[in-house]
């Protein structure tokens, strides 16, 4: 037996009937028995131990080519990504040029006609095309981040709450 399991058994022949077996040569059988129970065990604990091994080898092999194949993937998909964004931000731009383009030729045209709840109204719409404008460079910064290191900065948390509240133009009772 090995680790509580019987793994075969030993038979004692006899070759001359006159003589019997003594305690001692029965104890040696035993010892003798254990210790073949015992390497039968270990071989087979051996070959299952190189069957994981040369298993678990392949299995690794497969998730390294997995892990090229997804990496190659999640590349392709950043190239794509960006590129998306860069044509994405430069399509976007265009009409806002031509939007901002026209509130100056409408103010420089009519400047002196217009009443000053209009001037501010075209100021507020060239504010808010910039704004815009820097929307999507902000998003084509964010596109790739993680893979542009940039050094932190403060930001002026003041300023960007008042540049959120002008964004929203709230009622001039709130």
């Amino acid at each position: 037996q090995a680790r509580s399991q019987t793994i075969g058994a030993i038979t004692l022949v006899r070759s001359d009937r006159w003589h019997s077996y003594t305690e001692a040569d029965l104890r040696f059988a035993e010892e003798l028995a254990r210790r073949i129970a015992l390497a039968v065990d270990n071989a087979s604990l051996y070959n299952s131990a190189r069957n994981a091994e040369a298993q678990l080898r392949l299995l690794n092999e497969s998730l390294e080519d997995r892990v090229v194949e997804r990496t190659a993937e999640l590349e392709r998909s950043n190239r794509e990504l960006d590129h998306f964004a860069y044509v994405a931000s430069h399509d976007l731009k265009a009409p806002l040029r031509a939007i901002d383009n026209l509130s100056k030729w409408i103010e420089s045209d009519a400047a002196a006609l217009l009443p000053p709840d209009s001037q501010e109204h075209l100021t507020k719409l060239r504010g808010r095309v910039h704004r815009m404008e820097r929307l999507l460079d902000d998003l084509l910064a964010y596109s790739r981040a993680g893979r542009v290191q940039h050094a932190p900065e403060t930001v002026a948390t003041g300023d960007l709450v008042r540049s959120v509240y002008d964004l929203l133009a709230p009622p001039s009772e709130f």
